[in-house]
């Protein structure tokens, strides 16, 4: 498969890559500073505006699959960071990609958004309604209602804290419970998601993720 990742110079965009290559898919990396340097090696650099309409329409063309990775840029990874890229990059992005895609596509969103709050540890909801966390889970709620009413084969996944490395097994469903500071691997995650993009039972939901 040929597989555009949107923010694949991100942590996980380039994790999702990784995965793909080991089952011998073509990753496509975008971002901006998408380069050789900054993707894993035998993935595809391309570098590029998500937001951009004309960039977008040449950036999927003969893709089999999206992965949509992006998050909003803050000035480090603390939660209580300034944030220091739009704060409606996830809905901007998606409603230009629906625009001149009709493919596979999974969107990362992120335990707590929507109708996984109640599912989603107390402390951790009031860490995001308190930080810097919240324009972006609030935009992830936008973007991840137009994929649920975009009419294609689509995946929206929400993944709770990410850990780096590995973590152990994970189980996907729509009634996944977390607590507040519950953690899976990225690897983990990002394998995951290479393999959801041929699972023709995970089209049309949106799933949770947690320790299997």
């Amino acid at each position: 498969m040929r597989v555009l990742i949107l923010g694949g110079t991100g942590r996980l965009g380039r994790a999702v890559a990784e995965a793909l290559l080991v089952r011998g898919d073509e990753p496509i990396c975008v971002g901006r500073s998408a380069s050789p340097e900054t993707v894993p090696d035998g993935a595809v650099p391309l570098a590029g505006d998500v937001c951009d309409p004309d960039f977008l329409r040449a950036a999927v063309d003969g893709v089999d699959a999206v992965v949509a990775a992006l998050s909003i840029p803050r000035k480090s990874r603390s939660p209580f960071a300034a944030v220091v890229g739009p704060e409606d990059l996830h809905s901007r992005s998606t409603r230009m990609l629906l625009e001149v895609y009709d493919g596979r596509l999974l969107k990362v969103s992120a335990q707590s958004v929507g109708e996984s709050a109640p599912r989603a540890g107390w402390g951790f909801r009031t860490l995001v309604a308190v930080s810097n966390l919240r324009p972006a889970f609030a935009d992830h709620a936008v973007a991840d209602a137009l994929v649920q009413d975009s009419g294609l084969a689509w995946t929206i996944v929400r993944p709770p804290i990410l850990a780096e490395g590995r973590r152990g097994p994970l189980r996907a469903a729509e009634d996944v419970v977390t607590w507040s500071w519950t953690k899976v691997g990225i690897v983990d995650l990002a394998e995951w998601i290479a393999e959801a993009l041929t699972d023709a039972s995970l089209e049309g939901r949106t799933v949770s993720l947690g320790p299997a």
